[in-house]
């Protein structure tokens, strides 16, 4: 078969020969005097950057260290943080530091992938039992009535809606088209911002390594009932107290016919005299 591809003129392959015979010369001659003397990533070369790096994370990491013992002694200077008990061990600077933030502050809360995917087939069965119910339910039950229908027991148990519990398996689809196309939009759409959340949607921590380490520190306190936060009624400073003497203080107060009257009727609840 002939080939409908004319052959390229002498001219043009000629010059096309030069133009790549010029390239080669040009490269060939870097690699002589250029190229042949970059330096190579020999394993010293390696280990050279690598503890270039090290350097910088330790100079960037006392740096931070600094910066919180500079405001964690500020806040123990000015009053804004006071501690008032004696936990046995000495209470770390970032511990001091994160309190500084105040009582309000909120750290960015980390998002539990499994939990979301399970609150929204809890939420998917929800809505599908509702479905089922309405389409089996008589022509003459009302609105109100399927609004009085317990939703919580989704498993078809027959307990009580205090004595089940939740189901997470997945549910037969219903029989309304309309309603398993919302299903599946809604389940898709929470998946692709799962998926797109560690990359785009991640919001930026408002705590840096030493602060997340001083929150636990104070988090593991707390559970042992080490030390209790509260909020000084004058001022606003945070102080640490004793989880002892606050329950003490709370009952005197609560004793204090001056601040606390019985309930009517007998009632144990304590009405505050204003």
């Amino acid at each position: 078969e002939e080939s409908d591809q004319t052959p390229m003129p002498l001219k043009e392959r000629t010059t096309l020969r030069k133009h790549f015979d010029k390239k080669i010369s040009f490269y060939k001659l870097q690699e002589k005097e250029k190229w042949d003397h970059w330096p190579r990533k020999t394993p010293d070369i390696l280990k050279v950057l690598s503890d270039r790096k090290d350097k910088n994370y330790k100079r960037r990491e006392n740096q931070r260290h600094r910066r919180i013992e500079k405001e964690a002694r500020k806040a123990l200077d000015e009053g804004s943080v006071v501690v008032l008990v004696d936990v046995g061990e000495d209470i770390p600077l970032e511990a001091i530091a994160v309190l500084n933030k105040g009582l309000g502050f909120v750290p960015t809360p980390k998002v539990d992938t499994e939990e979301a995917r399970l609150d929204m087939r809890l939420t998917i069965n929800r809505i599908v039992t509702a479905s089922t119910r309405s389409l089996n339910s008589s022509p003459t039950t009302s609105c109100e009535d399927l609004s009085t229908l317990d939703l919580e027991q989704t498993a078809p148990t027959g307990l009580p809606p205090q004595l089940s519990r939740k189901y997470y398996g997945r549910k037969p689809p219903s029989e309304d088209q309309s309603i398993n196309e919302i299903t599946n939009t809604m389940a898709a759409d929470l998946d692709q911002q799962l998926i797109r959340g560690p990359k785009t949607n991640l919001q930026p921590k408002n705590l840096n390594k030493m602060e997340s380490r001083g929150l636990k520190w104070l988090e593991r306190m707390i559970k042992h009932e080490k030390l209790a936060i509260v909020a000084a009624d004058k001022g606003g400073a945070v102080l640490l107290v004793d989880p002892a003497m606050l329950k003490r203080r709370t009952q005197e107060k609560l004793d204090n016919p001056l601040l606390y009257k019985p309930g009517r009727n007998g009632h144990s609840a304590l009405i505050p005299l204003l």
